[in-house]
């Protein structure tokens, strides 16, 4: 499966990371070892207890069928893309820098042959309308200045009655953390980082169903036992020994009674009309 891309309205820069460069061999053991130390990086990013309790959440939301072409928006490192391709759908993962190259140069064959991986900018898609069954974008919109243009962008390669699941940080929860102010305008100084500190299902809501995709379930993530298990792994590092504990809360955070001042909101909506940008 190939989905048909067009043209990407922006350059082709690509700057390639060092792990990757550090690969660069012809040698059989060498790429074997950088396998390897590619699935080593996936268990690091799953062992982080956020990453761990968002992508419980994502998944179990998505409830993905085979065969189901999904547009994995703003991507990354390509962490989702091999998930939601080992449940047999087909991916294509967008983002504006290129560290898809992780998984896309060394990743499993039998998983990159169901995936795509695309440089674009989400505010001009280079895909062609209604291709997508679902789409996911995950921590994603915080990250964008004109968020009302992508959203647009998402319903146009949606299917009639395709899913979106979104997932954003919990304004009604850092707007109360002061100092996260102060550590936002130093990354816009640095020209990365988030250019907002969050939604509220409000701000959200409104904005998804301007563009024809109604909200049809929501759920608040990072609650207080996210904090805690937050807690023990900035003291704990990388310490794989702690790992049982941390998956246990994860299961307390998740079987607990959510609230709006949680850590995150995740959004699943259904595209019912064709949406247009007013």
């Amino acid at each position: 499966m190939k989905i048909k891309l067009e043209e990407s309205r922006r350059g082709d820069r690509i700057r390639i990371p060092y792990f990757i460069k550090s690969c660069n061999s012809n040698s059989e053991k060498t790429l074997t070892i950088s396998k390897l130390l590619l699935k080593a990086y996936f268990l690091l990013n799953e062992f982080n207890p956020n990453s761990f309790i968002r992508s419980r959440n994502v998944m179990r939301k998505l409830k993905i069928k085979a065969g189901e072409r999904i547009f994995d928006a703003g991507c990354g490192v390509g962490f989702y893309s091999l998930r939601l391709a080992y449940k047999g759908a087909y991916v294509v993962g967008g983002d504006l820098l290129p560290l898809f190259r992780y998984a896309r140069d060394l990743g499993d064959n039998k998983l990159l042959k169901f995936i795509d991986f695309v440089l674009m900018d989400l505010n001009y898609i280079p895909i062609r309308s209604k291709v997508f069954d679902k789409i996911i974008c995950v921590d994603v919109l915080e990250h964008i200045h004109i968020d009302e243009k992508v959203v647009a962008e998402f319903s146009r390669i949606l299917k009639n009655n395709g899913e979106l699941l979104v997932h954003v940080p919990n304004l009604n929860r850092y707007a109360i953390l002061k100092a996260r102010e102060k550590q936002r305008a130093l990354q816009l100084e640095k020209g990365y980082g988030h250019v907002r500190s969050g939604y509220t299902l409000n701000q959200l809501s409104p904005l998804l169903e301007k563009n024809g995709i109604q909200v049809r379930d929501y759920n608040y993530t990072f609650g207080f036992w996210s904090r805690v298990a937050g807690n023990f792994y900035s003291v704990f590092k990388n310490t794989i020994l702690i790992f049982p504990l941390l998956f246990f809360l994860a299961l307390v955070d998740k079987a607990s009674k959510t609230s709006e001042y949680n850590g995150g909101i995740l959004i699943i909506g259904k595209k019912v009309r064709d949406g247009c940008l007013t």
